[in-house]
């Protein structure tokens, strides 16, 4: 009989399901510039992105897909190849008015699967 790996690192911890994507989209920072970037799975409370250069945690972003500006917060980045990094998006909020650069014309997400779509 096989050992079965019970390590705490392996399990899902999330609470909302996620889906995975495929899609380009822009994404935007005070300090990393801006890129192009592939948001690979979205949920109900972020996104992941495959971007070619790290951002530091707690960096306020800006994702632009399918012409919907979306704010958001770094939870996590990590390494995946010398120029791939697979960064999570958290915290995220749509505009409702044509500039993304008013903070007054964000919302928050009620659902951001039903947005997306």
């Amino acid at each position: 009989m096989k050992p079965q790996n019970k390590s705490p690192w392996r399990k899902d911890r999330r609470a909302e399901t996620r889906r995975r994507i495929s899609d380009v989209a822009v994404i935007k920072s005070a300090i990393t510039g801006v890129s192009v970037a592939e948001v690979t799975e979205i949920s109900p409370t972020g996104v992941r992105v495959r971007a070619p250069y790290p951002f530091p945690i707690g960096t306020e972003v800006e994702i632009v897909r399918e012409d919907q500006p979306m704010l958001g917060s770094v939870r996590s980045c990590t390494r995946v190849r010398a120029n791939q990094f697979h960064v999570g998006i958290g915290n995220l909020k749509q505009a409702c008015g044509e500039s993304s650069q008013r903070p007054d014309l964000w919302v928050q997400f009620d659902r951001l699967t039903d947005v997306l779509r």
